[in-house]
């Protein structure tokens, strides 16, 4: 007589896992090993680079196509190892945004966090390594989040202009009004008027209070009172936008328009003093010329 005993759900369940193909393990801290019969639970193989992957069955990895192996005490011991590398790139990855936002960050654009001050440009140039490294982690972590790319920009800015402005680009290209400017001044140190004025042009557009004050700067041209009323109304634009030193540019033209009048007024009694001291001269140099041929005329023999 044959007695058929049906399987539990437990044992059912176990077939099924092991008739499905092996699984990624993601445990942070997997069990390797059967604790009552030391038997492997994890098996394994080696990505491209080395690294290694787990799996919670024999069979093939779906990616590389090589067999998994049995872990073993000393593949577990490497585990551990890999996982705390990749913590510790992790860690250094999350606060790589940070330390960017605080070597980097423009004080003059809107869109860094209202916590962040900001670097001035000579500032951040005294420690562009440690900027650059940290806004290339940062980017890496963040690929989405055009500000870590801007303040790359910025940073290699003030070591290569070259290396920058790809970065800038991109920056650009995905709307971050601050990134404009920097390229403006790029193609202004390069002579490319034009072109700097497009960027300052189209950063503006977008809002941004530093390609206000830079097109103010581009036709602040005290010589040139049409120039200098665009100038100024650029000012006034990025002074609403709350740009310190377009604020600080308003108030000190009209010391500066005040010193131009003082100068050309006494420029211009500098000139009518000098035509009269000439006239005054030219009388004088008249008279005695006009003496010494009347004293040679009397003095002439007659015939």
């Amino acid at each position: 007589i044959t007695v058929c005993v049906p399987k539990s759900e437990r044992e059912l369940a176990e077939e099924r896992r092991r008739a499905a193909p092996p699984e990624r393990v993601t445990a942070e801290e997997p069990a390797f090993f059967d604790p009552r019969t030391g038997a492997p639970r994890i098996w394994f193989s080696r990505g491209p680079e080395g690294t290694l992957r787990l799996f919670d069955k024999p069979g093939f990895d779906p990616v590389t196509g090589a067999e998994l192996a049995p872990a073993t005490p000393e593949i577990a011991a490497e585990w551990q190892r890999q996982r705390a590398r990749e913590r510790a790139a992790a860690r250094e990855r999350a606060e790589a945004a940070t330390r960017c936002d605080a070597l980097a960050a423009n004080p003059d654009d809107p869109a860094r966090p209202p916590h962040v001050p900001g670097v001035p440009f000579r500032e951040l140039a005294a420690h562009a390594r440690e900027a650059i490294a940290a806004c290339r982690l940062a980017v890496e972590a963040r690929p989405g989040e055009p500000r870590y790319l801007y303040q790359l920009g910025r940073a290699l800015q003030t070591r290569s202009r070259a290396q920058a402005l790809p970065v800038l680009r991109r920056a650009a290209q995905a709307g971050y009004g601050a990134a404009f400017d920097n390229i403006g001044w790029i193609h202004l140190s390069r002579h490319r008027r034009a072109e700097a004025e497009d960027w300052f042009r189209r950063g503006a557009a977008l809002g941004d209070p530093s390609c206000m004050f830079s097109l103010g700067a581009l036709f602040d041209q005290p010589d040139d009172p049409a120039a200098q009323a665009v100038a100024m109304r650029w000012y006034r634009r990025a002074a609403r936008h709350g740009h310190q030193r377009a604020r600080e540019r308003l108030d000190q033209l009209p010391i500066e328009r005040a010193e131009a009048a003082r100068r050309r007024a006494e420029a211009l009694e500098r000139a009518r003093l000098r035509r009269q001291q000439e006239a005054a001269a030219m009388t004088l140099f008249m008279g005695v010329l006009g003496a010494a041929i009347a004293q040679s005329q009397r003095q002439a023999p007659r015939r």
